[in-house]
């Protein structure tokens, strides 16, 4: 199960799954991706694999995902160098402030992603299962075939990523 929400998401992206005959529109995506990159600066944006990733000095990297050609999803992480790994209040946390940095109006249009991961959140409104070094919060509701978050800690490496997966 280990990174389990990436995979999922990867078999979403258009690399995965081929842009021709795609549900969704490929076009929208760049444009959403490059607004992304305009309004967060010095990133690396790599429109093929519907990706942008942010990499500073000081050993941290935060990367946001957005597409898909017959399912359609979002991701973001934030890995950071740390001693120690996160409790489930700062895994928590950094989830929301990713959420509220991508998943935003802004950003990507939409805030529903945003809204039903906070108020679930803040709720304590998940799943949480443990597997092969990570966990992962899963969030049920109807709009989404995979809402969560997930937490792992490796080799002084902190890692949180969301991601969500619309039920069309």
């Amino acid at each position: 199960m280990k990174n389990l929400v990436f995979m999922l998401f990867l078999a979403v992206s258009p690399v995965a799954s081929g842009a021709d005959g795609c549900t969704f529109d490929q076009a929208e995506q760049e444009v959403v991706l490059k607004r992304a990159a305009l309004r967060h600066p010095g990133g690396t944006l790599a429109l093929k694999q519907r990706h942008i990733q942010w990499s500073e000095p000081g050993g941290w990297t935060s990367t946001f995902t957005y597409g898909g050609c017959h399912h359609f999803g979002a991701g973001a992480s934030l890995a950071q160098r740390s001693a120690a790994a996160m409790t489930r209040l700062e895994v928590m946390a950094t989830a929301i402030a990713l959420a509220q940095r991508f998943w935003n109006k802004r950003t990507v249009g939409d805030t529903l992603a945003l809204e039903t991961l906070s108020k679930n959140v803040g709720e304590a409104r998940y799943t949480v299962e443990k597997a092969g070094g990570s966990t992962v919060y899963r969030v049920i509701d109807p709009a989404f075939a995979e809402l969560s978050v997930e937490h792992s800690h490796e080799n002084g490496i902190d890692l949180v990523r969301i991601a969500w997966i619309g039920n069309y």
